[in-house]
């Protein structure tokens, strides 16, 4: 299963990490909610974004399916949301949310909803230019080999290097920036 098919599956999704270890995703997906105050459906207060894995990596599938497991969504640890994937609330505007996510901690992402066409999206800046992002790619050499070796030694979470994908909101053209971290 290819991970551009999790949109039309998953509600609110904005956009997902991909790996370069296996062919799973992290999905960040809208929280949204109805708020009878302002008649709108907003982003939920206390957790507006949604992160998870999608384990769609067949050899996964195979594990899960042979433990009784039939769902694909996996939720983060807490090394997984503090160090590596999770999302710090920066502002929150009921629609719009800001924030940045530890993958790439340098760079502000806003998720929006659109109350016409339901749907979530997140903007984010690629090469100075506001882009609509699409997926991020983290190349990842030395991942760590589990679950204990990842507390321990959590510079392990640090990619290799970072890429930016999106579309530039005024030129329609697809955008990509690599970032090295430091």
């Amino acid at each position: 299963m290819s991970w551009s098919n999790l949109y039309s599956q998953i509600p609110y999704l904005a956009f997902v990490i991909e790996k370069s270890t296996n062919q799973n995703v992290v999905c960040y997906a809208g929280n949204i909610q109805y708020d009878p105050d302002t008649n709108q459906k907003v982003f939920r207060p206390d957790f507006p974004i949604d992160i998870f894995w999608m384990d769609i990596d067949p050899e996964y599938q195979q594990r899960a399916r042979a433990s009784g497991r039939s769902n694909d969504r996996v939720e983060l640890s807490w090394v997984e949301r503090k160090m590596a994937y999770g999302f710090r609330l920066e502002s929150y505007q009921g629609q719009k949310v800001i924030g940045r996510i530890e993958a790439c901690p340098d760079r502000e992402i806003s998720f929006h909803y659109n109350e016409e066409t339901q749907e979530v999206y997140a903007l984010t800046k690629i090469h100075n230019q506001w882009c609509l992002l699409k997926y991020i790619h983290l190349q990842l050499d030395n991942e760590p080999a589990g679950y204990l070796q990842s507390i321990f030694n959590w510079q392990s979470f640090r990619p290799d290097w970072v890429e930016l994908h999106g579309i530039h909101l005024e030129t329609q053209q697809d955008m990509v920036e690599r970032i090295y971290p430091d």
